[in-house]
């Protein structure tokens, strides 16, 4: 049954890159949604998307021009996605990391519609569904379970919820292993050294710390935009100190404005009353997972 699906991916990031890859070891049709046909969309437009909904698909953290999410669910395709209210994977904690994150969504998905994935596996009593047995996480489907690989496990946890891996609410992950592996995995996609990593890091922690502080209710946000800092999430994540930046959309003066490192109360508080107080739109997120966002549109 998953073979006869065609999966549809969004924007580029880490994540995806292992989306791509899972998809590739299940050997399952896959492409990239574009914003005419042609271009691939950029994060901005991920949920206008210029392909359409039918019932032989799996969006995955994208959505189509024409209707959104609703016309995802009204054409019997499939969504795999953890942004917004009504996907799979929002509202969960961080101890349901896996269950909730869009790579963790889609192993499931693989799983129980057919493949039968090479990896380490036992006969079990467990119920279908994701469960931690003290030392490893593992996927259960028809009383077979299989194991996820660290490096899954260490993406889900970094993508659905780094600030509260790197205090150690994800069960089954080390907070000194995660930022091993993520230097070493950041080093690697992005061409340069891990002592490169690991110096930006620092150097974005430096900034985080002398930054003018913005006022969002009864909290002050190291304020951030309008400045290029490499690896300032991963910085503030690691210092547990919420920061909001700027990030210029390609080929435009629009801005997204993200905040990173959020308190879910904090991250309520920015979509709710500090981004329509700043004439921001279109937010995003789940406060759950401490990063939120909205759109700076400055169109003439």
């Amino acid at each position: 049954m998953y073979k006869k699906k065609v999966y549809l991916l969004g924007s580029g990031d880490a994540e995806r890159e292992y989306i791509r890859r899972l998809l590739q070891e299940a050997k399952c049709i896959y492409h990239y949604t574009t914003i005419d046909g042609f271009v691939m969309v950029t994060s901005s437009k991920a949920y206008r998307a210029a392909e359409t909904a039918n019932r032989d698909q799996v969006w995955i953290e994208c959505a189509p021009a024409n209707g959104g999410k609703t016309s995802i669910r009204k054409e019997g395709a499939d969504l795999i996605d953890h942004h917004h209210p009504n996907d799979p994977g929002y509202g969960k904690s961080p101890d349901q990391f896996l269950e909730a994150s869009s790579i963790g969504q889609l192993i499931a998905y693989l799983i129980s519609n057919g493949w039968e994935p090479s990896w380490e596996k036992v006969r079990t009593g467990w119920q279908s569904g994701y469960v931690f047995d003290g030392k490893d996480w593992w996927y259960t489907y028809n009383r077979t379970s299989y194991k996820i690989s660290k490096s899954h496990k260490y993406v889900a946890a970094a993508d659905h919820c780094l600030l509260a891996a790197y205090q150690g609410r994800c069960p089954g992950v080390s907070i000194k292993a995660l930022m091993e592996w993520r230097e070493t995995k950041r080093s690697t996609y992005q061409k340069i050294s891990v002592r490169e990593i690991r110096e930006r890091i620092k150097r974005a922690q430096n900034e985080i710390l002398k930054a003018s502080k913005v006022k969002m209710g009864n909290y002050e946000v190291a304020d951030l935009r309008g400045k290029d800092v490499p690896e300032l999430p991963e910085a503030a994540a690691r210092l547990g100190l919420p920061v909001v930046a700027s990030v210029r959309l390609p080929q435009s003066e629009d801005l997204k404005i993200v905040l990173q490192a959020a308190s879910a109360d904090l991250a309520r508080y920015f979509q709710n009353i500090w981004s329509v107080d700043n004439g921001l739109t279109k937010t995003y997120g789940d406060p759950n997972r401490g990063m939120v966002g909205a759109f700076l549109f400055r169109r003439k």
